[in-house]
């Protein structure tokens, strides 16, 4: 079993937001594509792998922009997950669209400085990866 960061498990996201921005820390990026696909919804994004030490918990975060006639839309996804081969196996098998509709687990939003849950139930993981749940099985695929 891993470890969920705490801020997935509070009800205020804005507060779950202030936990993630003060404690995690970027240990991976990967960049705005892969696998022939994009890492981001809109017009431009990208995806980082995050840690947060205070929770021994690791979080993928997907950033997106989208750009307006006058103003830029941002949109940032925070995603519990296991750890690095969880959050490749996203990056291999979802797209930035298909992440935010397939992620089995509830999920942090932020629009343009407004916090929001995703509308997928209050549950830390259940010794099951987002992977395994809801992708195709292909070992030779992995990065």
């Amino acid at each position: 079993m891993t470890n969920t960061c705490e801020a997935f498990l509070m009800d205020d996201p804005r507060k779950a937001y202030e936990h993630i921005d003060k404690h995690a820390v970027v240990v991976d990026l990967y960049g705005s594509s892969a696998f022939g696909h994009d890492l981001y919804v809109w017009d431009e994004g990208y995806r980082n792998l995050l840690y947060c030490p205070l929770c021994d918990a690791y979080i993928l975060k997907q950033r997106s922009e989208y750009h307006g006639m006058e103003d830029d839309d941002y949109y940032t996804d925070y995603f519990p997950v296991s750890g690095s081969k969880e959050a490749a196996e996203l990056n291999l098998y979802l797209d930035g669209y298909a992440i935010e509709q397939k992620f089995p687990r509830r999920y942090l939003m932020k629009t343009n400085h407004r916090f929001s849950w995703s509308p997928h139930p209050k549950e830390g993981p259940d010794g099951e990866t987002a992977a395994s749940e809801s992708l195709p099985e292909d070992d030779d695929a992995h990065p």
